[in-house]
């Protein structure tokens, strides 16, 4: 785990850890205490970690956001999102599911990290066919964004081709 942290990961741990590492400033109050270690981070709890919910939400701030591979805008929540690729990199396949109720009334935008110039298909439950979506090229970040119409249901996919 040291040489994974050392390597340039991020190890979080209990409070029994060890001192290992440089203090460094997280940006944000969080209940752990970070520590640069090689081209990595340690992220050791000050206390006993007791609500993991709180462990999911400070561990994704230390990962932070940069590294998504999609993001979903405009949705009241998101349950998981999965994107699977093909060795070549050529096709894509972002499957998006919401667990709260009415999330599929308003129109939401699903941005993906890669460039498809290309037609996107659409995939929802109870469709026999894909509906083509036309994608963007993002105007913020590198990469596309989608505009995902009203009425699509709470879980759909996006088919991406080079």
């Amino acid at each position: 785990m040291m040489a994974f942290a050392g390597q340039g990961g991020l190890l979080i741990a209990g409070p029994k850890w060890g001192s290992e590492g440089a203090a460094a400033d997280p940006g944000f109050d969080t209940q752990f205490t970070v520590r640069t270690y090689g081209k990595g981070r340690l992220a050791v709890a000050k206390d006993e970690l007791t609500d993991a919910f709180q462990v999911a939400g400070d561990a994704q701030l230390l990962v932070s956001h940069a590294n998504d591979l999609v993001k979903v805008y405009n949705a009241a929540s998101v349950g998981c999102m999965l994107v699977l690729g093909s060795p070549d990199g050529k096709r894509e396949l972002v499957h998006v599911l919401a667990f709260a109720t009415g999330w599929s009334s308003g129109a939401r935008t699903v941005w993906v990290s890669k460039k498809y110039p290309g037609a996107a298909r659409l995939w929802s439950i109870g469709s026999a066919q894909p509906m083509p979506i036309e994608p963007a090229p993002a105007d913020e970040y590198f990469g596309t964004e989608c505009r995902i119409p009203s009425g699509v249901p709470s879980y759909f996919a996006l088919e991406f081709e080079v």
